[in-house]
């Protein structure tokens, strides 16, 4: 069952570590990533930019994302 939560209801925004995969993994509808299930741990792993967010001590929502390394502005990554 999805719950929508308001953003003052969330406890912390973090950093993923690898022993979030497991939850990450268990979410429903992402048949395709449970079948390459060691390719998706990796991708997890090797992300440039990867956050998970929580609510009541349990994992609501998680990001990644790949960057190309360029920063444009003030100072590069």
């Amino acid at each position: 069952m999805l719950r929508k939560f308001r953003i003052n209801q969330i406890d912390l925004i973090r950093t993923y570590s690898e022993d979030d995969f497991k939850y990450i993994n268990s979410i429903k509808g992402w048949t395709n990533l449970l079948k390459k299930n060691d390719d998706t741990k990796e991708a997890w792993s090797n992300s440039n930019v990867a956050f998970i967010v929580e609510a009541d001590n349990r994992l609501i929502g998680c990001i990644r994302g790949l960057t190309d390394g360029f920063c444009q502005g003030d100072g590069m990554m």
